[in-house]
Parts: C-alpha cells; structure tokens; sequence
C-alpha cells in the first residue's frame, strides 16, 4: 500500500514520549520511506535498514494533552508497486515519572542483516547519563507470530515488550526490546532467532530514552 493509519494508544498523557515505527518493504533497495509526518519529529538517518529489503523509519513526538486514539496517517513514497509496500507502521507510548528531556532519545545505534537471527547493534552507544531506558527497535521484512527477548547481550537484558505482524503488504514483522539502563551502562549486543531464516530481510535500532532533570 502507500498509506497506513495506526492509531495512538487508548491511554496518553500529557508528557508522555511516543514513538512511530514504519517499516517499508524495499525490495528495490533503493532506499524509499516515509514522508515527513505533521506533528512528529523524524530520527537522524530515516529509513534506516541500508541496502536492505527492511527500511525502518522512527519518529518522536511529546504529548501536549490527551490525544488516546487518534490516527497518523503515514504516506511512503515510492511506494505501492509490486516491489515497494509500505508494510506496517505502529505506535508506542513512553512514560516517565517527570516528563521526559526536550530531546528524549540519545545514543543511535544501528545494525541490519538478511537471515535470522535478529540481532541488536553489536556496540550499544553509552548513555549520556542515569535513570535512563534502552530501547531496541527491530523491523523484519517478513512474518513472524512469535519471537521473544533477546539473549547474549552485555551490560543489560533485552526482554520483548511487544512485537507485531503482518502478511499483508508483502510480510513483515515490529518488534521492541526493552532493558533497564539507569546506572548509566551501556547495553550491547544480543539476538532472536525468527523463522524466515533464509529470507528476513531486518534492521534494528537502538537508542536510550532520556528523562526530564
């Protein structure tokens, strides 16, 4: 397709962080995704995924006020053919006991590959600071109902927060991995296998979530 509509969690606070994952099916490699979203501010380095068949592109936004099930319409160019779909696109709600920083994320780090496992960039980047969370977005170019947390990692545990699928669209898979960074530690490394083994395109991003002083 060219647009999605995901809609914003049920619940949402004002102060709360929220963050739109899209991935796009690219089998083109050629780089396509997501037009600027109103409203939302868009990561350094959208889409990310490479010359991959899984472009991710992630977007934050503050909440100003209750905003509990409002849509985002997300339009992806060059987009809609047989080769380029934009597959799935999903919202995630962050909360923090005071609200989080002026710029919630830091800390980038990517990694992508073209069979299973799904793996977290190799070198986490370190947090600027404590009481931080880290946060891994995986996107996977192809379907897969269950998956589960990562293991092998440093400095950290990945737990699965939630994950998503689709065969519509040409397949693809969201996934979100956790891990509690408030010492201030880097988190590193860490993998899931999932079952398209031969033909999953994914990239994964990871970053740390920054809260209010």
């Amino acid at each position: 397709t060219t647009t999605v509509n995901p809609a914003k969690p049920a619940t949402v606070n004002a102060g709360d962080l929220m963050v739109l994952q899209v991935l796009a099916r690219n089998d083109t490699d050629n780089g396509a995704g997501p037009a600027t979203i109103s409203g939302w501010t868009e990561f350094p380095g959208n889409p990310y995924g490479g010359t991959n068949h899984s472009r991710q592109s992630l977007y934050w936004r503050i909440a100003t006020a209750s905003e509990g099930g409002q849509t985002v319409a997300v339009t992806c160019t060059g987009s809609g053919d047989t080769t380029n779909d934009l597959v799935a696109a999903k919202i995630y709600r962050f909360t923090a006991a005071d609200g989080f920083a002026a710029t919630p994320i830091e800390s980038i780090a990517t990694n992508a590959g073209t069979a299973s496992p799904m793996a977290a960039p190799t070198t986490g980047g370190t947090p600027g600071g404590i009481n931080r969370r880290a946060v891994c977005f995986g996107a996977i170019a192809s379907s897969d109902a269950t998956i589960g947390s990562m293991t092998g990692e440093t400095a950290g545990n990945w737990t699965e927060a939630t994950s998503g699928n689709t065969t519509t669209g040409g397949d693809g898979t969201l996934n979100l991995q956790t891990a509690d960074a408030s010492a201030g530690t880097a988190v590193s490394g860490g993998s899931i296998a999932f079952t398209a083994s031969t033909s999953g395109h994914w990239n994964t991003v990871s970053f740390y979530l920054v809260p209010a002083d």
